[in-house]
């Protein structure tokens, strides 16, 4: 008799019910609203992370890192906000919330395949003209995090997908979508949901494996990291997972007006990026 495959409201309910799903403090939360509001100004968000003496010196250690090489000592949260941006600032908050439910060490590859992730999808944004390269980057860091979830939340329900992924091979989407009737994608959206990011992220993790889940507007982001996460598999850089390769989507080109031509360069900036990307990670993991 086949197992009965519970099906993506009976996962997200079950996810839903976790009392240890990590949960964005006030302070984060508000810093993480304000920073997707437009006319937000450098000096609020720093007078916000005032509020987190942790957070803040974060923010300070990285703006006088020599990822960013100031000029001049970085010297209060207003200047870091200004030198670091608000994308990074989002990024690193999350990190200090979020990702400290995790055990980095345990999850080396997973992170490392995340952080490249994260540098090609700045890339292909800055490559592609489609803006938001800053915001690409913590999608791309983001992209994969409902594998996580399930591995970390619903272990009893995912080991059967890791250990069919490692036995037979194939993607590990096509086993999770085969036995749980749910992707890791789908659980990431929900996610986001959960700690109320921004609906230009809900979009870029939901659709980064199927485009048409992503709304309109939001569909190049969502190409940006479909693209960006076919570049960390092809530099095999950490694990998402799966030995497999997905295959490339031609909409993703047409959205981005790429060609496959300008993959050499692509992987070659990704690279190069990711050598300055790791000082980064060693400080906001720090």
């Amino acid at each position: 008799m086949s197992a009965v495959v519970p099906g993506e409201a009976a996962i997200l309910a079950k996810l839903a019910n976790v009392r240890g799903l990590p949960a964005l403090p006030m302070v984060v939360n508000t810093l993480s609203r304000r920073i997707g509001d437009q006319t937000v100004s450098a000096g609020e968000i720093a007078r916000l992370l005032s509020h987190d003496q942790g957070l803040t010196a974060r923010v300070l250690r990285l703006a006088n890192s020599a990822f960013y090489s100031p000029k001049e000592p970085v010297r209060t949260p207003e200047q870091a906000v200004v030198l670091l941006g608000f994308s990074t600032v989002r990024a690193i908050i999350l990190k200090a919330s979020i990702f400290s439910a995790y055990d980095m060490e345990r999850a080396r590859p997973f992170w490392l395949h995340a952080l490249g992730t994260a540098c090609a999808a700045r890339t292909v944004a800055r490559r592609s003209g489609i803006g938001g390269a800053d915001d690409a980057f913590v999608m791309g860091l983001l992209h994969d995090l409902g594998k996580l979830a399930l591995d970390e939340f619903l272990p009893d329900i995912y080991r059967p997908v890791r250990a069919a992924v490692e036995r037979d091979g194939g993607l590990i989407r096509d086993a999770e979508m085969r036995m749980l009737g749910c992707d890791h994608a789908a659980v990431g959206r929900f996610l986001c949901e959960h700690w109320s990011l921004p609906p230009a992220y809900r979009d870029a993790i939901a659709g980064h494996h199927d485009l048409s889940l992503a709304s309109e507007a939001h569909r190049p982001l969502a190409a940006c990291v479909h693209v960006a996460d076919l570049i960390a598999r092809g530099l095999m850089i950490g694990s998402g997972g799966d030995n497999a390769m997905p295959l490339l989507d031609p909409e993703a080109l047409r959205l981005l007006n790429l060609r496959e031509e300008h993959f050499a360069s692509l992987f070659a900036a990704t690279e190069e990026d990711l050598g300055r990307a790791e000082v980064f990670f060693t400080i906001i993991n720090g």
